[in-house]
């Protein structure tokens, strides 16, 4: 197989795979990595949905594991290449 081909069939199947993973993020997961995007700090992300800190934790740990990072940067850095942010009402830094 040409070197150039593969390469590009390895590029596409990674890009697949990351479609796939976001895809497993739940609505909730989604919203709160589009709020990690942003800035935002746990105790917010627990205000703004009426949650406990703890429970948005809980999310964050499940995001790290269904993505495959280990640490906010990372699920940030994600978020932005996914185009995950978070919905425009929630934009306004509580």
């Amino acid at each position: 197989m040409d070197e150039a081909l593969a390469d590009r069939l390895l590029s596409s199947a990674a890009s697949i795979d990351r479609s796939l993973d976001h895809a497993a993020l739940s609505t909730t997961e989604r919203e709160i990595l589009g709020l990690l995007g942003v800035a935002w700090s746990t105790r917010a992300i627990a205000d703004a949905r009426g949650i406990t800190p703890k429970s948005v934790r809980n999310h964050v740990t499940n995001i790290y594991r269904k993505l495959g990072v280990s640490s906010r940067p990372e699920a940030v850095r994600y978020a932005a290449r996914m185009g995950i942010r978070p919905a425009a009402e929630q934009v306004t830094h509580p």
